[in-house]
């Protein structure tokens, strides 16, 4: 890292001021050697998310082999996946990516397609790994079901993970009025204020 990238990461984490070169020089040098990366995606992980500097390799590393194991993924997919999401890192993998996990997956298998098809996707947008089960999937799912929309891996991926709140409440709105609801709605109130 440059100067001005150093003093950006280390503006970004308060944490990190207290850490010791040799320390964060280990640390990188143990995450570059286990996930054979370039300095380029060094550089570029932590620009991302600077907390990894903070992270014990007691932690990263049975993250970096529960992602492996749990997705099947390779070598390659395990450094895109960070490089590209580098947060995963200090997330809960009990609270929050097994769940996560489990819940795409049941979606997916409910429209016929495998885990393998899942974890897929979430190589391709390991942001998706970062969205609340809570407050996302589950309510929007939920809202795409009642309008009986089939939830491809198409959508499950770019209307209910990655779609922002405007452009899922349209597709919402075309979903609703393709079903009836909107339709039944309106017509429903019409004659209830005609009586």
């Amino acid at each position: 890292l440059d100067e001005k990238q150093c003093g950006e990461v280390a503006a970004s984490g308060g944490v990190l001021l207290g850490l010791s070169s040799s320390n964060v020089a280990a640390k990188l040098d143990a995450l570059q050697q286990r996930l054979q990366l370039s300095p380029d995606e060094l550089r570029l992980l932590v620009r991302r998310k600077p907390m990894v500097l903070a992270y014990s390799s007691e932690r990263v590393q049975p993250q970096l082999e529960y992602l492996k194991r749990r997705m099947n993924l390779s070598e390659q997919d395990l450094r895109n996946v960070v490089v590209q999401f580098p947060a995963v890192l200090g997330y809960s993998i009990e609270r929050n990516v097994e769940p996560k996990l489990r819940f795409l997956e049941d979606v997916a298998l409910d429209f016929g397609y495998g885990p393998e098809e899942v974890w897929g996707r979430v190589i391709r947008n390991p942001r998706m790994l970062g969205l609340s089960l809570e407050k996302r999937y589950k309510p929007r799912v939920a809202r795409l079901r009642k309008y009986g929309v089939d939830l491809t891996l198409s959508v499950l991926v770019s209307k209910v993970a990655l779609l922002g709140q405007e452009g899922f409440e349209d597709f919402c709105l075309r979903a609703a009025v393709g079903s009836g609801a909107v339709r039944r709605r309106r017509r429903g109130s019409a004659a209830d204020e005609s009586a």
